[in-house]
Order: C-alpha cells, then structure tokens, then sequence
C-alpha cells in the first residue's frame, strides 16, 4: 500500500503543477480581470492526477515486485512523471496547434519534438527528483502529512486569488450620465451588428440559392450592398481589431494569437464616445473581451459567457482539461449538448442590445446618441441544428473532416445562418416599431468567412483566400438613403469605422488607413453626376490581409482582379511560396499563376510591400 499511496502522492502533485502551469499561461496572456483559473486548475488536474496516479501506484507495486531497490523516492518520481507525461504532451500539443497551427492540427513532427522535450525533462526530473527528495526537507512531500501541507496551502492560495478578483464579464455603466445630446440633430445613432464566421456567399442578397437570410435580404433592400467587401485577416481577434481601430493588422498589432489590442491604438468607440455618443458593446466571442482589452472606448461592453460546468470562469473555461469535462458531461454521460455551453446565442445577444437603447433613448431615458456593437456568434463553430435535439458539428471532435462530413457541416452552417437571421429580423422590426430605425445607421457585416473544403481544408483562421476573408458588408444609412443600391467595386473592413465617423460629423484620426464608403466621389458616381462614366480612380480599393499561420506569416493584395499570396517563413533560410490568381476570371481561386504573368507578379508584390511598409511607420522605402 505504500507504493499505492507514492504513487497517488506523485501524480496529484503531477496534475496540480501541471494544471497551475497551464493556468498561469492562460493568465499571462490574457487580462482577464479574474483568476478562477488557478483553483479550477488544481481541483480538476489534480483530481485526474490522482486517479491517473492511481494507476500509477498500481504499476509501482508490480515494479516492486521485480525491483527490490526501487526506493520511495523514485517510486514517487515516477508517480510524477507517468502523470505529468501523458497531460504534458496533450495540453502542450493542444496549445501549440492554437498558437502555430490554427487549430488545424499538430504535424507529425511537431508532436514528436514534443515528446522528446518531455521525455527529455522526465528523465532530469527523474535524476534531479530523486536526489531533492533523499537531501532537502522536500523529503516531507514523501509522508501524507508533507503532501497535505502542500496541497493545502496550494488550494488556500489559489482559493484567495481566485475569489478576490471582481467579476470582469461587464466593463463600465450601460447609461453612462451624458447630460443629453448637445451635436448636430442630424447625427444618427449607429448599429454595428458583426455575425462570426459569415461566408458572404450564404446570403441570399450574394446568390446563395436556398433561402435561409429572407430578413437580412429585405434588409437589404433598404440599404447599400457592398459586393466585394474583404476582412484583413481570417480570424476573428485580427479582424475586429481592424474593425474597431481601421487599421491593417501589421500597425494595431493583434496579429498573433497572443497580443492584445493596444491601449495606443484609437478605436471608433474611443472617436464616438469622445463626440458625446453612449457607446455600448456586447459579445459571445472570448477573444474579444476585456481579457484582450476590446473594451476600449465604451462605456458599457459585455461578455455574454456561456453557461459553464461546475463553477468554471472565463479563465477556467480555456483550460484545455474544461473542455474534456464538458464532452464528458455532454457525450459520455447521455446528455446532450447545447448551444449555450459554448455560447449565448443570438436572442441573448439581441435582448442586451435592446436593453441599451432602451436605456440610452427610450421613452424614460436621458435622450443619448448611442454607438452599439452586436457580436453574434451563429454561424461560429460548433454547427447547432437549433432543434434542441443536440445535434451539432464540431472542431473539437472532427478536427480535419473528410468529405463525408461535407455535406452535415454545411447543413447545420445554413441552419445557424437561418437562426440567426430570424433573430436579425425580429430585432429590425424592433427598432421600426419603437421608431429608432430611420435615423439609425444600420451595418451588419462579418469578421471573416468559413471554409468547407475550399482549398482542401476547414474552418478558419489558417488561409487569406475568399472563402475565409470575403464577408458581407451591407449598409442601412439613416433615412433610407442610396436604398437598393449594390455597390460593385472593392471595399475595406477598415473602410467601416471611417464610414461610421463621416456618418456622425466627427473627425477622422489621422492614423487610420480606411476611407469613408460614402466619400463626395462615391455619391457623385452613384447619383450620375460624375463627368466620367468609367469608376473614378479611388473608389476600389487595394484590400492587403494577413494572418500567421503554422511557422510562417501569410499576406495578400487583392487589387484590380488579381490576387497576390505570399507565404513568408519565420526562419530566413525557409522556403517563401507565392501564389497568383486572376480572381475575375478565377473567383474560387484554383488556379494559381505564378510564374506565368511575371510582370503583374512583380507589381503586386512591391504593392504589397509597400502597403504593409506604409501602414507600419506611414513611409515606403525607394
């Protein structure tokens, strides 16, 4: 009993350590204004650490058997390491899939680099242990009473830090006190209503054939359609953080999966709140909360988390063991799983946003210009039926579908489109119906799009090609102006936000790259007042993306019917791929021409250079 005892001993230390480890990372890169992370991690990983040691303890009675010098110290060494090992490998493998893969998979060699650092560190851990537990007073840890003094003052610790922190979902006052509007009467209210992961092509007003978007087609009808409109990056963290600050991923710096937005960079909710607007957020998405620091400029911003297991947080809910307790729960038990515990779903999302206006210009409220950003999560992976039967598809259980599964993810994808969309449809009516419509600048638009085996692969967040950064960006401009118009030239995301400010009278930062959609040469052109019948030069604009993917950095130029891919490795001596493609004759991009059409090559690749150099430090070298 003994051996069973140093082995249970070892492996909850084992899980504990490992379990804080990863806890520490997860706080470390994001402020998430809470540490429920560092208790959740030492109850659930050492929990598993026990039961994992456990085994253990089992295998070191059988060792004893054949090894009659195995000694207490290394029994309760290798109690550690069999635990450690095996957690070790998955949640470092799970992190660095995130980090430099995109949660598109660990190669094989990436995960066999892994287990020889671990088995590296188990065998030092196994020399050094050793001696530290025959010559220190960690000695102790070899008794129940050392080990339960550790544990204990772990917990105690963890516990204070955990539960002294405030809870950090809600940022600021929902009315703040602007003492009334004191701008120009005919400054709108703005709505920005961002739907994750929307593809451009399923909606019904881009040619999607099955009619699954009939209220944000009739939307439409009341608005501008922006047909080629492009996100600066394939994810949402880099996406919304252009969105808000109208800047190219290379000068905001929320490029990686890591970094936050920066306090130095100016967001359209800091101009707005700064011209007298009540700016308000709300969002299901955990990479754009307050943890990243997307709270800048409003006066209220939300996170709407979802409904948790076992008293988990939203630093505890990035634990990578969280997530095997919720499919066990979810899948191994009998139950089934449901929206809200990934996220809230759109009608959540919607009754918030109600709440705010309300409180910012209903009938007893203080009469505030009000700035409202609405993130909704449906089409976002996991794929729900919305059919309350838990039926779903899911990057967590199918990583890298086949073709089989094609066919159910896209299905489920159009059904989250029509839920959404009928969300959309009854909250549009609101507003008509407490007369907030008219004068409201209205923008539903994506951060990115969603592939399904485009280019051989799924999801999103790893390529720069159309399927994954072409969004919808369609325009309600106060009174019904330009209504039904499509706008067929190349737009920005980064074009939002300086569209917003020109809307409301403010004056736009310097620093920002985007340009107001709705510019004297636009209106000119549109209304047949433009002394030239061809496009005038400036009204389609050069879209430059980025995203990092794997060990390299991605970045394209779409410009004048072509499209400039450049993969640029991390190491100098790695291989730099190209691609090309004339995307007017080529829209799904399968033909790639590099090499064919070297002079146009050439000028998309210095523009391409010249555009990311430009929107770093505002010059371009000879």
């Amino acid at each position: 009993m003994r051996r069973l005892w140093l082995g249970i001993a070892g492996g909850t230390i084992a899980g504990s350590v490992v379990g804080l480890a990863e806890a520490l990372f997860i706080l470390s890169e994001a402020n998430t204004g809470e540490y429920g992370a560092l208790i959740y991690s030492l109850v659930l990983y050492g929990a598993i650490g026990a039961l994992l040691g456990t085994l253990g303890g089992i295998g070191l009675i059988l060792l004893g058997r054949f090894w009659n010098r195995l000694s207490d110290a290394f029994a309760w060494c290798l109690g550690f390491v069999s635990v450690a090992c095996p957690m070790g490998f998955v949640i470092v493998r799970e992190t660095v899939d995130v980090l430099m893969y995109s949660g598109q998979g660990v190669p094989n060699h990436g995960s066999l680099i892994i287990v020889t650092f671990i088995g590296i560190a188990a065998l030092l851990f196994l020399w050094l242990g050793t001696i530290f537990l025959t010559r220190t007073p960690l000695e102790r840890l070899l008794e129940p009473k050392g080990m339960g003094t550790l544990i204990g003052a772990a917990f105690v610790l963890g516990a204070v830090f955990s539960f002294s922190a405030p809870n950090a979902d809600v940022v600021g006052n929902m009315i703040p006190d602007k003492g009334g509007w004191h701008g120009a009467d005919e400054s709108p209210n703005v709505l920005v209503i961002m739907v994750d992961s929307l593809r451009a092509d399923h909606l019904g007003v881009y040619g999607f054939p099955k009619d699954i978007s009939p209220s944000i087609d009739r939307f439409a009808e009341e608005s501008v359609i922006f047909e080629q409109a492009f996100a600066h990056a394939s994810w949402t963290r880099t996406s919304t953080a252009s969105l808000f600050s109208s800047m190219l991923p290379t000068a905001h710096g929320c490029g990686s999966q890591v970094p936050s937005l920066p306090d130095e960079v100016l967001t359209v909710a800091e101009v707005l709140r700064e011209g007298g607007y009540a700016t308000g957020g709300m969002t299901s998405n955990i990479d754009v909360t307050r943890s990243f620091n997307f709270q800048q400029g409003f006066d209220w911003y939300s996170y709407l988390d979802p409904t948790y297991v076992a008293g988990a947080t939203e630093s505890a809910s990035r634990l990578v063991m969280y997530r095997w307790v919720r499919y066990l729960r979810d899948r191994v038990l009998g139950g089934s799983q449901h929206v809200e515990s990934f996220y809230q779903p759109s009608e959540v999302v919607l009754d918030w946003a109600r709440r705010f206006i309300d409180g910012n210009a209903g009938p007893n409220s203080p009469e505030n210009r009000w700035f409202l950003f609405a993130h909704l999560m449906e089409p976002h992976e996991p794929y729900f039926s919305h059919a309350d039967d838990g039926d779903l598809f899911w990057r967590d259980e199918t990583p890298m579908p086949d073709r089989e599964g094609l066919e159910k993810a896209k299905g489920l994808y159009a059904s989250e489109v029509a839920w959404m969309d009928e969300q959309v449809g009854l909250f549009l009516q609101w507003l008509k119906d407490e007369g907030h419509y008219d004068n409201t600048l209205v923008i539903i638009t994506s951060d990115h799009g969603e592939e399904f085996l485009d280019h051989g692969g799924w999801w999103h967040g790893a390529t720069l090609y159309d399927e994954q950064i072409h969004i919808p960006l369609i325009v309600k401009r106060p009174n019904g102006e330009l209504s039904g118009t499509r706008i067929s030239w190349q737009v920005r995301q980064v074009d939002i936000a300086a569209t917003i400010v020109a809307a409301t009278g403010l004056g736009q930062p310097a620093r920002w790259h985007g340009g107001n959609l709705f510019d004297e040469a636009a209106i000119d052109y549109l209304q047949g007042n433009s002394d030239s019948v061809a496009l005038p030069a400036g009204l389609s604009r050069a879209v430059v993306s980025e995203q990092q993917s794997q060990d390299s950095t991605l970045a394209s130029i779409r410009s004048g019917g072509w499209k400039y891919i450049r993969s640029t490795n991390e190491d100098p001596q790695g291989p730099q791929t190209e691609e090309l493609y004339w995307v007017e004759n080529d829209p799904s991009e399968q033909q790639n021409l590099i090499g064919r059409f070297g002079a146009r090559q050439a000028s998309l690749a210095t523009a391409l250079r010249e555009e990311l150099e430009w929107a770093l430090t505002g010059e371009v070298s000879p």
